[in-house]
């Protein structure tokens, strides 16, 4: 590993200081002269195993802009080059080590101030942890901490979107759902799972569609609360998606599944040991 001198982070900083977003060739000009820089010696061997410099580079150089953008408060629309592009091409070379130091304080809580961490935006720093980010959330799950895993999920979720990743976030978004159920937020989680299932239709998975709102309708329908009001609200809303998945199933085939779910619609299912698993499974069994 290199040792770089002080002053690579001190130019940077003095050249996002000339940076007026009214002034648009200040922002030009700006970009341009840190992606000419040799920034790796305080930065990338620490942050990078690999990738082309001069892309990565050009690609800090934008995300640091918008740090600096959104610092200002100001309109972003005049950095040079495309944002999920940049971040997709730091993300592809990062360490272990740098996504653990860009994950130390996601919660922002803290303001990064270690010296690479602190050009980028929290949004920014979520996207290239996003691996250390699902990692912590599994963690959680496994140890029963759901409403850590539930939040941690749900920051996945938006990092895999900043990155356009629709599958990674439509999982994330499925994974966050299941928590917050576990976590005894049902009505947040029974709202996520539709949510999962909006990403899954756009990407063409309509089993993994049909599954999320099956999963939605199991929530609502086993929902109880002191007012009797929100209760048939819920339960209506449940039975409304179980029938959405029937038709769902049917559409690709799945006339067993179909089945099964106007069951769970019309309540002639247990729901305490409903499991999407099982359902799967013994369907596969009738059929």
């Amino acid at each position: 590993m290199r040792y770089a001198p002080e002053t690579s982070a001190e130019r940077i900083d003095a050249l996002l200081k000339t940076v007026d977003f009214s002034k648009p060739e200040t922002v030009k000009n700006a970009y341009e002269a840190i992606s000419k820089m040799s920034i790796g010696a305080f930065l990338w061997d620490l942050l990078f195993y690999g990738g082309d410099h001069a892309s990565g580079v050009k690609a800090f150089a934008n995300l640091a802009l918008h740090k600096c953008a959104e610092t200002a408060g100001a309109d972003s629309s005049s950095i040079p080059g495309r944002r999920d592009m940049a971040l997709q091409t730091l993300k592809g070379g990062i360490t272990c080590y740098g996504q653990e130091a860009l994950a130390s304080n996601l919660d922002g809580t803290v303001v990064a101030d270690n010296s690479f961490a602190k050009y980028f935006t929290l949004e920014d720093r979520r996207a290239l942890a996003v691996d250390t980010l699902l990692t912590k959330a599994n963690n959680s799950m496994e140890a029963q901490k759901y409403a850590e895993a539930e939040k941690t999920y749900g920051w996945a979720k938006d990092a895999y979107t900043l990155l356009k990743l629709p599958r990674m976030a439509a999982d994330a978004c499925h994974a966050s759902a299941a928590a917050s159920v576990k976590a005894g937020e049902l009505l947040k989680g029974a709202h996520r799972y539709l949510l999962a299932h909006t990403v899954y239709v756009h990407q063409n998975l309509l089993l993994e569609a049909a599954d999320c709102r099956l999963e939605a309708a199991v929530v609502l329908l086993s929902m109880r609360s002191q007012d009797p009001h929100d209760v048939a609200a819920h339960h209506a809303e449940g039975k409304k998606e179980a029938l959405n998945a029937a038709t769902d199933y049917a559409r690709q085939g799945l006339h067993e599944q179909a089945k099964k779910a106007r069951q769970i619609a019309e309540g002639g299912v247990d729901l305490a040991s409903f499991s999407l698993a099982a359902f799967h499974a013994t369907s596969s069994v009738v059929a």
